[in-house]
């Protein structure tokens, strides 16, 4: 809860927020761990890529259908890209504190980044974001244990920069 949020404080971020809250054609690319999409506090606030909105030709929805509708090179890319995994499910994967600390990784971490960017805030559960009114892209190029390649994290900014050639959004 943002009364708790000693570092939005000393921030200033209410202050910033007398001008503005973010705007939700504004999309943060978050490259990290992957992001809990379904998590309470960024639901409302994830991006969901129109290319891969509504329903096809055969009357599927397009979201699930097996086909990359928007001809990007990512089949049913909905919320971001796992580039680990190669599929569209970039979940920020959770394990034991023991599991994260023998495998040297942060589960929850691009969670708690895009949290710190975009959570929803004045619902009365989690945090406040310095940017609640922005959308996140959730990107993951780091596994469960820690790791991760320079060329998903190139590939991750790739796919960034591709939706904000090929929208009218803002990216970040």
């Amino acid at each position: 809860m943002f009364s708790k949020q000693w570092g939005m404080n000393q921030m200033g971020v209410t202050t910033a927020w007398g001008t503005t809250k973010g705007n939700p054609e504004v999309i943060v690319g978050v490259i990290d761990t992957g992001v809990d999409y379904t998590h309470e506090d960024l639901v409302d606030n994830m991006w969901r890529n129109p290319g891969e909105m509504g329903t096809d030709a055969q009357g599927r929805d397009k979201s699930s259908n097996g086909v990359d509708d928007d001809k990007n090179g990512y089949v049913d890319d909905i919320v971001g890209w796992d580039f680990p995994a190669n599929d569209n499910k970039p979940y920020d994967l959770t394990a034991s504190l023991m599991d994260m600390l023998l495998s040297g990784g942060n589960p929850g971490h691009g969670t708690h980044c895009a949290g710190n960017v975009a959570a929803r805030g004045e619902n009365g559960k989690g945090i406040a974001g310095v940017a609640p009114n922005v959308r996140i892209m959730a990107l993951r190029f780091i596994t469960e244990k820690g790791q991760g390649t320079s060329a998903d994290a190139i590939k991750s900014d790739q796919v960034r920069r591709r939706q904000w050639r090929e929208s009218s959004f803002e990216f970040l």
